[in-house]
């Protein structure tokens, strides 16, 4: 009822691959019409990326509740020889993969972590099934599994859209009445982040027209 192991590694392949290519072109020098780099493709992936498994765990969920709705009947060992093999393969991709926020490997990271919270859900409903047999435990496997995925990726997500909507991670007026404190002609203070990790400011500031600089 769900999106196979195998398949679910093809897309982590793909989707590493993407982040390979993105981080070389993440590092292109600032040109004269890009002044602060080409870091916000960064997000851009990190958002598809983060869409892209939701879309998945989404799709697995109808089918999940088109299966039952037609009383189609599983093998509850269907999924636990695949489910252990990749339980296996998830381990070491956690250990190797880079956990820094700041790296746009983070977003593979987290979905991997989830991956493992997913399959040992899958491993429990599909082994619970075979004792409690005529209880769709192991459609309901499914939907726990879109739960896992959609509470893990919310902060990350919500944090790439604010970056591409131009938000501020920090209080502008907060920042502003300080810089006022010393400053009292500042004005028009404007703080964002390119991507996770770098953050601009800019600031405005009058001066009498007697006084140079």
């Amino acid at each position: 009822p769900y999106l196979s192991p195998a398949k679910d590694r093809v897309v982590d392949a793909l989707s590493l691959s993407f982040i390979f290519l993105v981080n070389r072109m993440a590092r292109k020098p600032s040109d004269a019409h890009h002044s602060y780099d080409f870091h916000r493709i960064e997000t851009l992936l990190n958002t598809s990326l983060i869409l892209l498994f939701i879309a998945m765990a989404a799709y697995s969920a109808l089918v999940t509740t088109q299966l039952l709705l037609a009383n189609a009947v599983r093998s509850p060992g269907s999924a636990v020889i695949p489910s252990i093999a990749a339980l296996v393969l998830l381990l070491i991709a956690a250990f190797f993969m880079d956990k820094d926020e700041k790296s746009n490997f983070s977003v593979l990271f987290i979905h991997t972590i989830q991956d493992l919270g997913a399959i040992m859900v899958t491993l429990a409903f599909s082994l619970a099934s075979a004792y409690f047999t005529g209880l769709p435990l192991d459609y309901i496997g499914s939907y726990a599994v879109l739960v896992i995925i959609l509470y893990g990726n919310r902060k990350m997500f919500g944090r790439n859209i604010n970056i591409l909507l131009g938000g501020s991670p920090v209080s502008i007026r907060e920042v502003e009445d300080m810089v006022r404190a010393e400053f009292p002609n500042a004005h028009h203070l404007h703080i964002w982040d390119i991507c996770q990790h770098q953050r601009v400011a800019t600031l405005h500031l009058s001066i009498p027209s007697s006084l140079k600089l």
